[in-house]
Protein backbone atom coordinates (compact mmCIF):
# COMPACT_ATOMS: atom_id res chain seq x y z
CA UNK A 1 0.00 0.00 0.00
CA UNK A 2 1.32 3.42 -1.08
CA UNK A 3 2.38 5.53 1.73
CA UNK A 4 0.01 8.85 2.09
CA UNK A 5 2.53 11.95 1.85
CA UNK A 6 2.47 14.31 4.86
CA UNK A 7 0.92 17.13 2.70
CA UNK A 8 -2.02 14.74 0.95
CA UNK A 9 -5.55 15.33 1.52
CA UNK A 10 -5.74 13.16 4.66
CA UNK A 11 -9.76 13.26 5.34
CA UNK A 12 -10.23 10.98 2.80
CA UNK A 13 -8.35 8.71 5.02
CA UNK A 14 -9.73 9.69 8.58
CA UNK A 15 -13.01 7.82 8.06
CA UNK A 16 -13.26 7.55 11.94
CA UNK A 17 -12.38 10.64 12.64
CA UNK A 18 -14.82 12.44 10.18
CA UNK A 19 -18.03 10.76 11.75
CA UNK A 20 -17.36 13.26 14.82
CA UNK A 21 -18.09 16.09 12.75
CA UNK A 22 -15.05 18.36 13.97
CA UNK A 23 -12.72 17.73 11.16
CA UNK A 24 -10.68 20.45 9.35
CA UNK A 25 -8.21 20.66 7.34
CA UNK A 26 -6.10 23.30 4.92
CA UNK A 27 -2.76 24.18 2.79
CA UNK A 28 -1.88 27.64 3.32
CA UNK A 29 0.23 29.84 0.84
CA UNK A 30 1.58 33.35 1.42
CA UNK A 31 3.88 35.54 0.05
CA UNK A 32 5.23 39.02 0.90
CA UNK A 33 7.08 41.86 -0.52
CA UNK A 34 7.95 45.50 0.64
CA UNK A 35 4.76 46.81 -0.25
CA UNK A 36 2.44 43.72 -1.45
CA UNK A 37 1.36 40.70 0.50
CA UNK A 38 -0.99 37.97 -0.03
CA UNK A 39 -2.50 35.03 1.56
CA UNK A 40 -4.54 31.52 -0.15
CA UNK A 41 -6.30 29.23 1.71
CA UNK A 42 -7.39 26.24 0.30
CA UNK A 43 -9.36 24.52 3.01
CA UNK A 44 -11.91 21.88 3.86
CA UNK A 45 -14.65 22.01 7.04
CA UNK A 46 -16.56 18.96 8.23
CA UNK A 47 -16.25 16.33 5.28
CA UNK A 48 -18.25 14.12 6.62
CA UNK A 49 -21.64 16.79 6.78
CA UNK A 50 -22.94 16.57 9.71
CA UNK A 51 -23.20 20.37 10.05
CA UNK A 52 -24.25 23.19 8.27
CA UNK A 53 -20.81 24.45 7.69
CA UNK A 54 -19.71 21.60 5.85
CA UNK A 55 -17.86 22.39 2.66
CA UNK A 56 -14.60 23.54 0.54
CA UNK A 57 -13.73 27.16 1.21
CA UNK A 58 -11.19 29.23 -1.10
CA UNK A 59 -9.96 32.08 0.33
CA UNK A 60 -7.67 34.56 -1.03
CA UNK A 61 -6.82 38.17 1.19
CA UNK A 62 -4.10 40.62 -0.36
CA UNK A 63 -2.70 43.28 1.29
CA UNK A 64 -1.87 46.11 -0.70
CA UNK A 65 -1.21 50.00 0.55
CA UNK A 66 -5.18 50.84 -0.18
CA UNK A 67 -6.35 47.88 1.91
CA UNK A 68 -6.86 44.62 2.40
CA UNK A 69 -8.75 43.15 -1.32
CA UNK A 70 -10.07 39.81 -1.87
CA UNK A 71 -12.62 37.15 0.14
CA UNK A 72 -13.94 34.01 0.06
CA UNK A 73 -15.15 31.44 -2.44
CA UNK A 74 -17.90 28.52 -0.87
CA UNK A 75 -18.13 25.04 -2.46
CA UNK A 76 -20.62 22.43 -2.18
CA UNK A 77 -18.38 19.28 -0.57
CA UNK A 78 -19.43 17.47 -3.67
CA UNK A 79 -17.26 19.83 -5.73
CA UNK A 80 -14.11 19.16 -4.11
CA UNK A 81 -12.07 16.90 -5.89
CA UNK A 82 -9.03 16.03 -4.07
CA UNK A 83 -5.83 13.68 -5.14
CA UNK A 84 -5.10 10.64 -2.93
CA UNK A 85 -1.86 10.86 -2.90
CA UNK A 86 -0.49 14.66 -3.07
CA UNK A 87 -1.75 18.47 -2.31
CA UNK A 88 -3.49 18.35 -5.87
CA UNK A 89 -6.82 19.35 -5.69
CA UNK A 90 -10.41 21.15 -7.21
CA UNK A 91 -12.44 23.29 -5.52
CA UNK A 92 -14.74 25.13 -7.46
CA UNK A 93 -12.60 27.11 -10.25
CA UNK A 94 -9.79 27.22 -8.05
CA UNK A 95 -7.11 24.82 -7.19
CA UNK A 96 -3.73 23.36 -6.69
CA UNK A 97 -1.71 21.73 -8.80
CA UNK A 98 1.84 20.07 -8.64
CA UNK A 99 4.52 20.01 -11.85
CA UNK A 100 7.74 17.83 -10.34
CA UNK A 101 8.15 19.62 -7.25
CA UNK A 102 6.62 23.23 -7.92
CA UNK A 103 2.98 24.36 -7.01
CA UNK A 104 0.72 26.03 -9.17
CA UNK A 105 -2.13 27.59 -7.19
CA UNK A 106 -5.20 29.09 -8.64
CA UNK A 107 -8.43 30.95 -8.40
CA UNK A 108 -11.22 33.18 -8.18
CA UNK A 109 -13.24 35.21 -5.03
CA UNK A 110 -14.39 38.67 -4.61
CA UNK A 111 -12.80 40.34 -7.44
CA UNK A 112 -9.50 38.74 -7.14
CA UNK A 113 -8.25 36.26 -9.84
CA UNK A 114 -4.82 34.39 -9.24
CA UNK A 115 -2.10 32.40 -11.09
CA UNK A 116 0.80 31.55 -8.76
CA UNK A 117 3.60 28.82 -9.02
CA UNK A 118 5.57 28.19 -5.59
CA UNK A 119 8.85 27.09 -6.05
CA UNK A 120 10.25 24.87 -2.67
CA UNK A 121 13.65 26.45 -1.46
CA UNK A 122 13.99 24.59 1.50
CA UNK A 123 13.28 20.95 2.21
CA UNK A 124 9.77 20.22 4.37
CA UNK A 125 9.91 20.55 8.28
CA UNK A 126 7.54 18.24 10.19
CA UNK A 127 6.00 20.51 12.95
CA UNK A 128 3.83 18.01 15.01
CA UNK A 129 1.80 15.07 14.72
CA UNK A 130 -1.50 14.28 16.07
CA UNK A 131 -0.86 16.24 19.41
CA UNK A 132 -3.97 16.26 21.81
CA UNK A 133 -3.79 19.51 24.23
CA UNK A 134 -7.07 19.52 25.27
CA UNK A 135 -8.73 17.84 28.86
CA UNK A 136 -11.18 15.34 27.36
CA UNK A 137 -8.84 14.29 24.40
CA UNK A 138 -10.90 15.25 22.01
CA UNK A 139 -8.27 16.91 19.56
CA UNK A 140 -6.33 15.65 17.45
CA UNK A 141 -4.45 17.93 15.01
CA UNK A 142 -1.42 18.11 13.06
CA UNK A 143 1.12 20.67 11.40
CA UNK A 144 2.94 20.27 7.96
CA UNK A 145 5.67 22.70 6.40
CA UNK A 146 5.82 22.14 3.06
CA UNK A 147 7.62 24.98 2.03
CA UNK A 148 9.46 27.03 5.12
CA UNK A 149 10.73 29.23 1.83
CA UNK A 150 9.24 29.82 -1.51
CA UNK A 151 10.38 31.64 -4.91
CA UNK A 152 7.04 32.74 -6.17
CA UNK A 153 6.15 34.40 -9.55
CA UNK A 154 2.84 34.59 -11.64
CA UNK A 155 0.21 36.70 -11.95
CA UNK A 156 -2.30 38.55 -9.61
CA UNK A 157 -5.65 40.36 -10.65
CA UNK A 158 -7.51 42.84 -8.69
CA UNK A 159 -10.60 44.69 -10.77
CA UNK A 160 -9.05 45.21 -14.11
CA UNK A 161 -5.60 45.49 -12.76
CA UNK A 162 -2.82 42.90 -13.54
CA UNK A 163 0.21 42.43 -11.18
CA UNK A 164 2.84 40.42 -11.66
CA UNK A 165 5.25 38.56 -9.22
CA UNK A 166 8.90 37.21 -9.78
CA UNK A 167 10.60 35.13 -7.56
CA UNK A 168 9.45 36.95 -4.71
CA UNK A 169 9.55 35.60 -1.17
CA UNK A 170 7.01 32.66 -0.07
CA UNK A 171 6.10 30.37 2.32
CA UNK A 172 2.99 27.20 2.25
CA UNK A 173 2.22 24.94 5.12
CA UNK A 174 -0.82 22.72 5.72
CA UNK A 175 -3.40 21.31 9.20
CA UNK A 176 -5.63 19.23 9.61
CA UNK A 177 -7.58 16.63 12.21
CA UNK A 178 -9.85 17.16 14.71
CA UNK A 179 -10.32 21.01 16.16
CA UNK A 180 -12.80 21.14 19.40
CA UNK A 181 -14.85 24.32 18.44
CA UNK A 182 -13.23 27.34 20.79
CA UNK A 183 -10.57 25.36 22.37
CA UNK A 184 -7.30 25.70 20.80
CA UNK A 185 -5.90 29.20 20.43
CA UNK A 186 -2.60 29.99 18.71
CA UNK A 187 0.06 31.99 18.25
CA UNK A 188 2.36 31.36 14.74
CA UNK A 189 4.89 33.57 12.30
CA UNK A 190 6.93 33.21 9.70
CA UNK A 191 9.76 35.10 7.85
CA UNK A 192 12.35 34.81 5.15
CA UNK A 193 15.54 36.31 3.49
CA UNK A 194 18.03 35.26 1.59
CA UNK A 195 20.20 33.68 4.48
CA UNK A 196 18.11 33.26 7.29
CA UNK A 197 14.50 31.12 7.53
CA UNK A 198 11.91 30.96 10.67
CA UNK A 199 8.94 29.72 11.81
CA UNK A 200 7.53 29.32 14.57
CA UNK A 201 4.33 28.39 16.51
CA UNK A 202 2.79 28.21 19.40
CA UNK A 203 -0.93 25.74 20.12
CA UNK A 204 -2.23 25.56 23.53
CA UNK A 205 -5.53 24.28 25.48
CA UNK A 206 -5.05 23.96 29.19
CA UNK A 207 -1.53 22.38 27.71
CA UNK A 208 0.58 23.47 25.32
CA UNK A 209 3.05 22.78 22.26
CA UNK A 210 5.47 25.00 20.82
CA UNK A 211 8.50 25.15 18.79
CA UNK A 212 10.63 27.18 16.45
CA UNK A 213 12.64 26.28 13.28
CA UNK A 214 15.29 28.57 12.13
CA UNK A 215 17.14 27.31 9.07
CA UNK A 216 20.20 29.23 8.84
CA UNK A 217 22.10 28.91 5.53
CA UNK A 218 21.87 25.08 5.42
CA UNK A 219 21.55 24.28 9.06
CA UNK A 220 18.48 23.91 11.11
CA UNK A 221 17.84 24.34 14.06
CA UNK A 222 15.20 23.74 16.25
CA UNK A 223 14.18 26.35 19.89
CA UNK A 224 11.89 23.60 21.82
CA UNK A 225 9.12 24.40 24.12
CA UNK A 226 11.32 25.15 27.15
CA UNK A 227 13.51 27.11 24.51
CA UNK A 228 11.75 30.65 23.20
CA UNK A 229 8.93 32.58 24.50
CA UNK A 230 6.63 34.61 23.21
CA UNK A 231 5.12 38.36 24.87
CA UNK A 232 2.85 40.09 23.23
CA UNK A 233 4.12 44.39 24.12
CA UNK A 234 1.33 46.46 23.08
CA UNK A 235 -2.03 45.74 21.77
CA UNK A 236 -4.68 47.89 19.30
CA UNK A 237 -8.35 47.43 20.34
CA UNK A 238 -10.76 46.77 17.38
CA UNK A 239 -14.26 48.03 19.30
CA UNK A 240 -16.68 47.09 16.39
CA UNK A 241 -15.09 43.65 15.99
CA UNK A 242 -15.30 43.43 20.09
CA UNK A 243 -11.97 42.35 20.23
CA UNK A 244 -8.00 43.06 20.32
CA UNK A 245 -5.10 42.14 18.83
CA UNK A 246 -1.40 41.72 19.49
CA UNK A 247 0.58 44.53 17.25
CA UNK A 248 3.89 44.56 18.99
CA UNK A 249 5.56 41.22 19.50
CA UNK A 250 8.61 39.87 21.27
CA UNK A 251 10.19 36.38 20.15
CA UNK A 252 13.42 35.08 22.09
CA UNK A 253 14.87 31.75 21.68
CA UNK A 254 17.67 29.63 23.31
CA UNK A 255 19.25 26.42 23.53
CA UNK A 256 22.88 24.94 24.11
CA UNK A 257 24.21 26.08 21.09
CA UNK A 258 22.29 29.59 19.25
CA UNK A 259 20.39 32.42 20.50
CA UNK A 260 17.98 34.58 18.72
CA UNK A 261 15.69 37.80 19.41
CA UNK A 262 13.19 39.03 17.08
CA UNK A 263 10.78 42.14 17.62
CA UNK A 264 7.52 41.91 15.55
CA UNK A 265 5.89 45.01 14.59
CA UNK A 266 2.56 44.79 12.93
CA UNK A 267 1.99 46.87 9.17
CA UNK A 268 -1.51 45.71 8.45
CA UNK A 269 -4.18 42.84 9.45
CA UNK A 270 -7.04 41.21 8.79
CA UNK A 271 -9.70 39.18 10.23
CA UNK A 272 -10.53 35.37 9.59
CA UNK A 273 -13.52 34.60 11.25
CA UNK A 274 -14.62 31.01 11.23
CA UNK A 275 -18.26 30.44 10.99
CA UNK A 276 -19.64 28.01 13.33
CA UNK A 277 -22.50 25.13 13.65
CA UNK A 278 -26.07 27.78 14.64
CA UNK A 279 -25.65 26.47 18.37
CA UNK A 280 -22.38 27.88 18.65
CA UNK A 281 -22.91 31.48 20.34
CA UNK A 282 -18.88 31.83 19.78
CA UNK A 283 -16.52 31.97 17.26
CA UNK A 284 -13.29 31.51 16.32
CA UNK A 285 -11.19 34.19 14.71
CA UNK A 286 -7.57 34.78 13.40
CA UNK A 287 -5.86 37.78 13.35
CA UNK A 288 -3.85 37.61 10.03
CA UNK A 289 -0.87 40.58 10.31
CA UNK A 290 1.71 41.87 7.97
CA UNK A 291 4.57 42.57 10.27
CA UNK A 292 7.91 44.06 9.98
CA UNK A 293 10.95 41.25 11.52
CA UNK A 294 13.66 43.04 13.22
CA UNK A 295 16.05 40.84 14.92
CA UNK A 296 19.50 38.57 15.44
CA UNK A 297 20.83 35.40 15.18
CA UNK A 298 23.44 34.22 17.31
CA UNK A 299 26.05 31.67 18.05
CA UNK A 300 26.80 31.31 21.57
CA UNK A 301 30.65 31.15 22.49
CA UNK A 302 32.91 30.88 25.50
CA UNK A 303 32.14 34.15 27.12
CA UNK A 304 29.80 35.27 25.09
CA UNK A 305 28.06 35.19 21.66
CA UNK A 306 28.87 36.21 18.21
CA UNK A 307 26.22 37.99 16.41
CA UNK A 308 25.47 35.24 12.90
CA UNK A 309 22.80 37.14 10.98
CA UNK A 310 20.65 40.28 11.51
CA UNK A 311 17.89 40.91 9.68
CA UNK A 312 15.41 43.30 9.52
CA UNK A 313 12.79 42.58 6.46
CA UNK A 314 8.28 41.79 6.18
CA UNK A 315 7.02 38.73 6.97
CA UNK A 316 3.63 37.33 8.58
CA UNK A 317 2.26 36.30 12.15
CA UNK A 318 -1.03 35.45 13.19
CA UNK A 319 -2.85 35.39 16.66
CA UNK A 320 -6.29 33.56 17.32
CA UNK A 321 -9.03 34.57 19.73
CA UNK A 322 -12.90 34.10 20.44
CA UNK A 323 -15.53 36.05 20.15
CA UNK A 324 -19.75 36.59 20.20
CA UNK A 325 -20.71 35.49 17.00
CA UNK A 326 -23.05 38.62 15.11
CA UNK A 327 -25.01 39.22 12.35
CA UNK A 328 -24.26 42.74 11.33
CA UNK A 329 -22.08 43.58 8.80
CA UNK A 330 -18.31 43.23 9.59
CA UNK A 331 -15.95 46.45 9.46
CA UNK A 332 -12.89 44.25 9.25
CA UNK A 333 -12.46 40.89 7.49
CA UNK A 334 -14.37 38.01 6.42
CA UNK A 335 -16.18 35.28 7.44
CA UNK A 336 -14.62 31.59 6.12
Amino acid sequence: MKKQHDNSWHFQNCLHDLRRGGYVEWKYFNFVTHDFAGIFIYCVFDPSGLTNISGGRVVARLFTPKGVRGGVQKIDISDVRPSKDSAVVQMGNGGIRINRKNYRIYGKADGVEWDLQYCPALQPIRGFSNINLDPIKLEKVSWFIQMPRAEVSGRIKIGNKNFYLKKVSGYSDANWGLLVPLASQFNWAQYNDKIISIVFGEIHVLKKWSGMYVTYKDERIMFGEDEFSIEHLEWKDLPEAKTKIPVVTAVKGENKDYKISIVLDTRQFDLLYFGMPLSFPLMPVVAEQVADFKGEFSRKEDGGQSVLHSFSGRGFKEYSMRRLSFSKKLKYGIVV
